[in-house]
């Protein structure tokens, strides 16, 4: 019976992450094909490039998890350094959509972000843990917030025209919110958790990687 349990969550969370996996494809064939067209608003060229590398890593990623080509043995700094990339190209794209005049200090804001999540990406090689993902995704959090409110404090009829990114940026906004309960307590969570509830829990990564995505593919496909 238990074996059977096993084989049904493992089989559940294959399936979603697969899923969310098919949506970035889809995804970076969307905004291609918006390139191509040069329908692509300048900004959304930030999102290109990190749908790109997203792309690149998660079929690395499955070439190395089905043993068909090797091309490193450690997985865990790959997915640590993806997490700076994961902050970088998005909170750039956030920061230029924010409304108002404070474009020093969000400057700064992101440079000292990048920088912490630089350092703690260090301790995490060397401690086995994965708090500079969590740091990458408080940031993410963050940016979304300053945009939110500067929307707010401008109007919404600033927003007729940044619809796209606006589906982009809350997009961005749930599937972090979704996701940093996960990285935040995961090695608690395994610790008190039995295996087959801490899988079950875990994905929710995946599932929050399906809200961004379809997020990302109303804005593109909103884009005239």
């Amino acid at each position: 019976m238990n074996g059977n349990l096993v084989g049904m969550i493992n089989v559940v969370f294959n399936v979603i992450f697969e899923t969310a996996n098919l949506l970035l494809v889809i995804n970076l064939l969307l905004v291609i094909n918006k390139f191509f067209k040069k329908k692509l608003p300048l900004n959304f060229v930030f999102l290109l490039c990190y749908l790109t590398i997203s792309t690149i890593e998660y079929l690395l990623f499955e070439l190395n998890r089905f043993s068909i080509l090797t091309f490193f043995e450690n997985q865990k700094f790959i997915d640590l350094f993806f997490g700076l990339i994961h902050y970088l190209f998005l909170a750039f794209f956030i920061k230029r959509e924010i409304i108002g005049n404070n474009k020093n200090l969000n400057n700064l804001i992101f440079y000292v972000i990048g920088i912490i999540i630089l350092i703690v990406i260090y301790f995490d090689k060397i401690k086995s843990t994965y708090y500079s993902v969590t740091v990458s995704n408080l940031g993410l959090i963050l940016y979304c917030s300053i945009y939110f409110n500067s929307v707010m404090k401008s109007g919404y009829e600033h927003l007729s025209n940044k619809t796209p990114a606006f589906f982009i940026i809350s997009g961005v906004f749930l599937g972090t919110s979704m996701l940093l309960p996960i990285i935040l307590f995961g090695l608690y969570l395994k610790t008190i958790l039995s295996p087959n509830a801490f899988f079950l829990i875990s994905t929710l990564a995946p599932i929050s990687s399906i809200i961004m995505y379809s997020f990302f593919i109303k804005a593109i496909l909103s884009i005239k």
